[in-house]
């Protein structure tokens, strides 16, 4: 199922088909993630379900996608404050951060006020506390974070694994590599920080 808004109109979805499946009825509308979908009404956001029903009504100034059974919301246009909602629209982690993302290995990043990003648990426990200047989201087990304006990558208990040397660093694959850069060059690396294929311009 797709979002789409025929003819500059309000957004609706489509099946493989072509077919609408649920009217455009919406100010703007995100791709379906575990079975609920980011909507748009009168500028705030909710979620519906696969038969257009509101499971979630629209409250958040801002919203991201289901993951892990957790979606981030924003509270307030005012201040950011981010927290989290469940599927069911209850709020399991009270808006208090200044930036959240999805929850990903169990963990989710967000950023403490303005200043640094660190990971909480699904019990809104900081489990890394706010030390990087970025961070990624979890993938198998290990995320890129940034110090000193250089990447590197920690665990899940925050610890270094690989020390942050590199421009830019993209999250580990299900083979186990990551895509990085040192100066003009680009390569892949394992969890080990061992190149697997050579750095090339």
């Amino acid at each position: 199922m797709a979002a789409v808004a025929p003819k500059g109109k309000r957004w609706g979805y489509i099946d493989q088909t072509g077919k609408i499946v649920i009217k455009p009825q919406f100010d703007d509308a995100s791709a379906f993630s575990e079975g609920l979908a980011r909507v748009k009404l009168n500028d705030r956001y909710g979620f519906i379900d696969t038969k257009g029903k509101l499971v979630v009504t629209p409250a958040y100034v801002d919203a991201g996608r289901f993951n892990e059974g957790f979606a981030p919301i924003k509270c307030c246009w005012a201040e950011n404050r981010w927290g989290f909602i469940d599927s069911n629209g209850n709020v399991v982690i009270e808006p208090q951060f200044g930036q959240a993302d999805i929850f990903s290995d169990s963990l989710a990043r967000v950023r403490v006020g303005n200043d640094h990003y660190g990971l909480v648990d699904k019990n809104g426990h900081l489990v890394v506390n706010p030390q990087f200047k970025d961070a990624q989201t979890f993938y198998q087990g290990l995320a890129a974070v940034k110090t000193d304006n250089k990447w590197g990558y920690i665990d899940m208990t925050g610890k270094i694994v690989v020390e942050a040397q590199y421009q830019q660093a993209g999250s580990f694959n299900t083979d186990g590599l990551a895509i990085v850069t040192v100066g003009d060059m680009t390569g892949w690396i394992d969890k080990g920080g061992n190149y697997i294929w050579k750095l090339t311009d």
